[in-house]
């Protein structure tokens, strides 16, 4: 595919004006992977919150993970495609929850984007107008392509 998406995946660390503390874990900054999927005019925005008392997933985990699958997910053009990595990479992502939370995040934005979807659409709204003919639906005049 000519057309590749091109990511930008970094930490998102923001600080708060009052921090927190529970049983698990005291914050007085956010800690969070931040990913950019861009193909053409448009941009997905996708986020991440890698817990190392949840999943196990630290912040440099996530990010060395999601710069990984980078080059694969780059070549997604439609549902079938995303589909296809899910299933090859089931395990990897089963171990990288947040990484993959933001990267899926950031391609269906772009997805709702490229699709026509409007600002202030609910995520389940446009996934039905850009994806709805994947499974075998009526397509509502839009594309499911990435």
């Amino acid at each position: 595919m000519a057309n590749l998406i091109s990511f930008e995946i970094r930490a998102l660390q923001i600080p708060m004006r009052v921090g927190f503390k529970h049983a698990s874990a005291e914050r007085k900054v956010s800690e969070s992977i931040w990913v950019e999927a861009t193909r053409g005019a448009f941009t997905g925005l996708g986020e991440g919150c890698p817990r190392s008392y949840v999943t196990g997933e630290t912040l440099d985990s996530t990010l060395t993970w999601a710069k990984a699958a980078e080059a694969e997910l780059a070549q997604v053009g439609d549902l079938e495609d995303l589909e296809s990595f899910m299933r090859n990479n089931s395990e990897s992502i089963d171990k990288n929850l947040s990484a993959w939370c933001a990267m899926e995040l950031a391609i269906f934005g772009l997805a709702c984007k490229r699709g026509g979807c409007e600002r202030g659409t609910t995520a389940w709204s446009c996934w039905d107008k850009v994806f709805f003919s994947v499974y075998g639906c009526a397509q509502r005049g839009r594309s499911s392509k990435v």
